[in-house]
């Protein structure tokens, strides 16, 4: 699409790293690249830290027109600062996506979040649902965040009011003579960017539909070591204080604490247990549907252009993650108006 006054150009920011693979690269890839986003282009911001696998490089190479700016770092530095990198090589577009290099946009996810900072000229990011799968392309759980500030102030103490690969930016928060930035000395560096968000006074939030499916990986219940598990348990602890001083809700990340410092199967198993379920904001029906869900869908990401079976099988995934049988009908079809696009299966 030609630049125009009406465009709202944005910016799909992903890092690709050593250990990431070529086929869940290029599901991530094409999610963006198919998106139903009319209103501007979209152009993909494509960060490498360190050497990458031989067969993603060669993709690279091959589908380089198809990038708009591709920024290397000759050694790996971490995510913080890889992140940093793209946020510096941003042009002129309004909102800038964070994207995970194995994840899965939904179709419409560009579409609903722009239209919800367009009508919300005061939020600075904005986040949404997010749908996990196993290593079997199986649905394991939908997982909802806080719908505004207030709300992220008080769920930031028991975890992340927000999925970094689902977060919307608006760019002009980067710029300017305080501009934001992920702190390369805190982890996780996501956590620390929203603490030191809400400290600022900024307003975060998050849609209320899935726009994204979060691959897990049976790796999610390894031990993370006490190093890292102290670096996360300051963090919050310096960000709790600082948004609600001294407070009960500092047992929280004590609690985290010891749990990062449990064995492998009993992380995984409370993982997957109900407790876990306890963080989702939107509990009882997209909560308790979760059994039906991972039972009746098998391909979680469907093309479901031109096709009245998978379209269906869409808005009944959706009704089942809890969004309601309307707005799901509104998100689909408005995105069978797009082009043809390749299934991601």
């Amino acid at each position: 699409m030609s630049e125009s006054k009406e465009s709202t150009n944005v910016a799909a920011m992903i890092n690709v790293y050593s250990g990431d693979l070529l086929e869940p690269l290029i599901e991530a890839l094409e999610s963006i690249w198919n998106q139903d986003y009319r209103q501007g282009d979209i152009r993909v911001y494509l960060g490498i830290d360190g050497p990458i696998p031989p067969d993603i490089e060669a993709y690279i190479a091959e589908n380089r027109q198809r990038f708009y700016k591709i920024v290397r770092s000759e050694t790996n530095t971490g995510h913080a600062r890889a992140a940093n990198r793209l946020i510096e090589a941003l042009e002129d577009e309004r909102y800038a996506m964070r994207m995970d290099a194995d994840d899965i946009s939904l179709p419409y996810r560009f579409r609903v979040q722009v239209d919800h900072m367009e009508a919300n000229p005061d939020v600075a990011v904005v986040g949404g649902g997010i749908i996990e799968f196993d290593e079997e392309r199986q649905v394991t759980f939908v997982r909802s965040y806080p719908p505004d500030t207030a709300a992220a102030k008080k769920y930031i103490c028991l975890a992340s009011p927000m999925a970094q690969p689902t977060v919307c930016f608006r760019r002009d928060i980067f710029e300017g003579d305080d501009p934001i930035r992920y702190d390369e000395n805190r982890f996780p560096e996501d956590l620390s960017l929203w603490f030191e968000m809400l400290q600022r006074g900024m307003h975060l939030g998050n849609i209320d539909v899935p726009v994204l499916y979060f691959r897990m990986y049976q790796s999610v219940g390894r031990r993370r070591g006490i190093r890292s598990a102290w670096t996360l348990l300051r963090t919050s602890v310096r960000g709790i204080l600082s948004l609600h001083g001294p407070t009960w809700r500092l047992c929280f990340p004590a609690a985290k604490f010891f749990f990062r410092l449990m064995p492998r199967r009993a992380i995984s198993y409370l993982y997957r247990s109900g407790l876990r379920r306890m963080l989702n904001v939107n509990r009882g029906e997209s909560t308790s549907k979760q059994a039906d869900v991972s039972k009746t869908t098998r391909y979680i990401v469907v093309d479901y252009q031109g096709d009245s079976q998978k379209t269906l099988k869409m808005i009944e995934l959706l009704e089942s993650c809890g969004v309601d049988a309307n707005r799901a009908r509104e998100l689909v079809s408005s995105s069978d108006c797009c082009p043809e696009r390749a299934s991601v299966f």
